[in-house]
């Protein structure tokens, strides 16, 4: 939480042809870190489950790279050929 009493969410941003998702941390007090589990529960929530990369999350947690957009994953081929792609959900309330 920041100084408000406010827990802040990661953004996630799904490019419109889908093939890539973008991730920003919100600025936040030097008091609160953000931590890899609550990055990646965002993620999956905001449907990106396949194709994460572990990694940047990781170093954007541990370097504390706030207010910017990253790429989170980018559709690539395989060596075989085969498309591997993000696969996303999506919830209907």
């Amino acid at each position: 939480m920041d100084d408000t009493g406010i827990k802040r969410e990661p953004v996630i941003r799904i490019s419109n042809d889908r093939m890539e998702a973008f991730i920003m941390l919100p600025t936040v007090e030097e008091e609160y870190h953000y931590t890899v589990d609550e990055v990646l529960e965002a993620v999956n929530r905001n449907g990106v489950i396949y194709g994460i990369n572990c990694e940047t999350i990781s170093d954007m947690v541990e370097k504390r790279l706030m207010g910017r957009e990253v790429l989170l994953q980018r559709e690539s081929r395989l060596l075989t050929g085969l498309m591997d792609t993000l696969i996303f959900t999506s919830t209907v309330t």
